[in-house]
């Protein structure tokens, strides 16, 4: 089981302080994008996402096409499959709920 919880938005984001002390206290956010953004390949992401990196959470989200300015594993695992995607949000995974940083010595998609 997951602590995976749908929360009202009046609830979390009715007030900025509100929203930016829900951001905070999250482990992460897990995103998947819109199938326009997959068709467009644009590098899409949300500004929700940007609040999370912004505050030191990690970011789960689909990647939405290649990008020079996106980080992939300092802080946004960026995935194509439901494997990955599984992968990347892993409770058990070191650093989970944690800003991730990438090996640079190990392969392009290692985490350490």
């Amino acid at each position: 089981m997951n602590s995976w919880r749908v929360r009202e938005s009046r609830d979390v984001a009715g007030r900025p302080e509100a929203y930016r002390t829900y951001i905070q206290r999250s482990r992460g956010e897990f995103s998947c994008a819109k199938p326009s953004c997959m068709e467009f390949q644009n590098a899409w992401i949300s500004d929700r996402t940007l609040c999370y990196l912004a505050s030191g959470k990690p970011a789960v989200v689909q990647h939405t096409g290649p990008s020079r300015f996106l980080p992939h594993g300092e802080g946004m695992f960026r995935f194509v499959s439901l494997d990955e995607a599984a992968l990347g949000s892993a409770p058990g995974r070191p650093g989970h709920g944690q800003p991730r940083t990438r090996n640079p010595a190990a392969d392009p998609g290692s985490w350490t």
